[in-house]
């Protein structure tokens, strides 16, 4: 077991020789298991939250980029659908999930919060 305490979140991932055979076993049978450093989990509010979640809320941010310095709500960050596909629990830890990549520096941030001279700023 691979143990990581973040200043936020303990965080582990699976025995990886469990995960191996677990991977075998799946791929005789027909299913499909998660990439190994996808296979752990982070204790959020008293709650085990799988590492594949957590992967699932990263993708939501594809192509996307947060401006540093704006109070940022779920529904700001999140499309409704998404939101909506969420149970009760998910709800409960997702912007904790959020703040957790922002630790781990998978939350795609501006940290540009202006520009010093406008002559000197480019536009991307």
């Amino acid at each position: 077991m691979n143990t990581n305490m973040t200043n936020l979140f303990p965080t582990t991932l699976c025995n990886a020789s469990l995960v191996e055979e677990m991977t075998e076993a799946g791929l005789a049978n027909g299913y499909v298991t998660p990439e190994r450093e996808h296979c752990g989990y982070a204790l959020i509010n008293d709650r085990l939250v799988p590492e594949t979640f957590i992967q699932r809320v990263m993708a939501e941010f594809d192509e996307c980029v947060f401006d540093y310095g704006v109070v940022l709500s779920k529904e700001h960050l999140f499309d409704a659908e998404f939101l909506e596909s969420l149970d009760e629990f998910e709800h409960q830890v997702l912007m904790p999930v959020v703040l957790l990549l922002v630790a781990r520096d998978k939350f795609p941030l501006n940290l540009w919060a202006a520009c010093l001279q406008e002559d000197d700023c480019e536009v991307a």
